[in-house]
């Protein structure tokens, strides 16, 4: 093969590998940067923190520490809640209680809007008229941030990385909560399965499901009855039955500093009596012994649970 041959074979070798490499480079490209498209993606709502505040890794006061965190911090807020919203702080997610949390100049007590429609679901829309674009469709219970005090008909509100408008009178106005502690669903006749528990608007049943979830999901308690729980789930607030609802064990005090023991051979001291004192003995009376009756086992409520894969019935919205 002459010289011109080779450099010219040389020259299709480089060209056919570029070819074949460019795209493979451009591909690995466009898929970072739909990665990092998704990551710079993930909703939250902004905030400020009004005091210094302890961000811990669950809802709850007695949570593991995660980070302190100064007034005036900015954060991201990923999940609302009324009692405990998830957060972003930069360098650490966890939770905070809400009432440390101001997402604009109203009045705390009317900082958290939650969703009341008669239909059972909102729509957010772009503008402040019923005709302008639909954002999202948020269900009953939804709770949202107020941006700007309620007007005559609409009222802005954040939620889930959207700003909109919500009719007025489908709203509850509300400032932060306190919890009780948090817990998980359960089906107490049904152990070990996966059930479904509806969770609703109001402590009675009926037609007014917000909806349901699986067993094994956490929430957080905002107050107790002898028949429901009022909870929040999920960025939702609503109730649920008492006995779907097992309660977490509050962490166990830490044991009781060890007492020196006695080195063989020592004496106790002796306590000394007061001089014709006589010790009396409390004589005990037996008790009888009391007959174990069983409780009657509840049955479980009749539409409180569904089972894998059940769809409830669609509604229409309010607008």
């Amino acid at each position: 093969m002459s010289k011109q041959s080779l450099r010219s074979f040389s020259i299709l070798l480089v060209i056919t590998l570029l070819i074949s490499i460019i795209p493979t480079i451009f591909a690995t490209e466009k898929t970072d940067k739909k990665a990092e498209e998704k990551k710079e993606e993930t909703a939250f709502v902004s905030a400020k923190l009004v005091s210094d505040a302890t961000m811990l890794n669950e809802p709850r006061a007695d949570a593991a520490f995660v980070a302190g965190l100064m007034a005036d911090t900015d954060v991201k807020v990923l999940q609302m809640g009324l009692s405990w919203c998830k957060i972003d702080a930069g360098l650490a997610q966890g939770y905070v209680a809400s009432r440390f949390l101001r997402f604009s100049d109203v009045p705390e007590q009317e900082s958290f809007a939650i969703v009341n429609a008669k239909n059972g679901r909102l729509t957010l829309r772009e503008k402040p008229n019923t005709k302008s674009k639909a954002l999202a469709k948020l269900k009953n219970g939804t709770v949202t941030a107020v941006l700007k005090a309620s007007d005559k008909n609409f009222t802005l509100v954040a939620v889930d990385g959207k700003e909109g408008y919500l009719l007025s009178n489908h709203l509850e106005l509300t400032g932060p909560r306190e919890s009780l502690g948090t817990g998980k669903i359960i089906h107490p006749d049904h152990p070990g399965k996966v059930r479904k528990i509806r969770m609703r608007w109001d402590d009675k049943t009926g037609s007014n499901v917000i909806d349901e979830y699986k067993t094994e999901t956490p929430v957080i308690i905002l107050s107790k009855g002898e028949t429901w729980y009022e909870i929040e789930v999920l960025g939702k607030r609503g109730y649920m039955m008492k006995k779907f609802i097992e309660e977490a064990a509050a962490p166990a005090p830490a044991p009781a500093p060890a007492q020196p023991a006695v080195p063989a051979g020592v004496q106790q001291p002796v306590q000394p009596q007061q001089p014709g004192a006589v010790p009396t003995l409390v004589p005990t009376i037996p008790q009888p012994d009391t007959p174990f009756v069983p409780s009657p086992t509840a049955s479980p409520e009749p539409g409180e649970y569904v089972e894998e894969g059940e769809v409830l019935e669609g509604v229409p919205d309010d607008e």
